[in-house]
This record gives structure tokens, C-alpha cells and sequence, in this order.
């Protein structure tokens, strides 16, 4: 993964989180645990 200036490290984690959730309470929670993130993870570099 690239550092977290371009955003990809950042969205390999929301797409780990997407897929445990989606795993873990199926694909209809994923937005809402998406949503929440989203407003939770800081990245800087």
C-alpha cells in the first residue's frame, strides 16, 4: 500500500472493515458501518 497522502491506505482499511462486517452481520449493514467510519478515520502524512 502507498502512504496515506494519496488515500489508498486509508481505503484498504475501509475495505477490510466492509468485508468482516459484511462477513460478520451481512452486506445490509455494511453502509451504515461505512457511514460511521468515515467520520472516525484520520489519515495525515
Amino acid at each position: 500500500m502507498a502512504a496515506v497522502g494519496t488515500g489508498t491506505y486509508l481505503l484498504g482499511i475501509l475495505r477490510h472493515i466492509a468485508e468482516q462486517v459484511e462477513a460478520d452481520l451481512g452486506a445490509g449493514a455494511v453502509p451504515g458501518v461505512m457511514e460511521a467510519m468515515s467520520r472516525r478515520l484520520i489519515g495525515f502524512e
